[in-house]
């Protein structure tokens, strides 16, 4: 990456350094995406937001589907499943965004993954949690 960056491709850490590159994360409940033509506008509504990262709650998906998924969107996946009427999250990443994956975490009980990746020399944690309405 070329050290001439202009200042509209830099921002600013909370530790007043200037961090080259953009990256640009959406978290969404999505009500479910087992149906593929939700799950394709779904897809393409990201893809033209620009998104880098998507943190997807309540995907419904189970693990049966999840190289159909995984395939569809072209980029990295993770999820912990939950069942095909609720629960289960999805962290899902571009497939040309520049990032090294580090570390990768899932609970098994389809409400939280997280995902350790370094991007411009920093490393970062994205974490997706589906909390539930109640103690169950």
């Amino acid at each position: 990456m070329s050290e001439e960056l202009s200042e509209a491709n830099k921002r600013t850490t909370t530790d007043g350094n200037m961090m080259p590159g953009n990256a640009h994360f959406i978290s969404l409940n999505v009500r479910g995406i087992r149906e593929i033509l939700k799950r394709s506008k779904i897809f393409m509504w990201l893809n033209r937001q620009k998104c880098d990262i998507a943190f997807l709650q309540e995907t419904f998906l189970s693990q049966n589907i999840e190289n159909i998924v995984s395939n569809e969107w072209k980029g990295f996946c993770m999820y912990d499943h939950g069942t095909n009427h609720s629960k289960g999250v999805a962290i899902l990443v571009r497939k040309d965004f520049p990032i090294t994956i580090i570390d990768k975490y899932f609970k098994g009980d389809g409400r939280s993954v997280a995902l350790r990746f370094s991007f411009n020399d920093h490393v970062y944690l994205g974490l997706n949690v589906y909390a539930p309405a109640n103690n169950t």
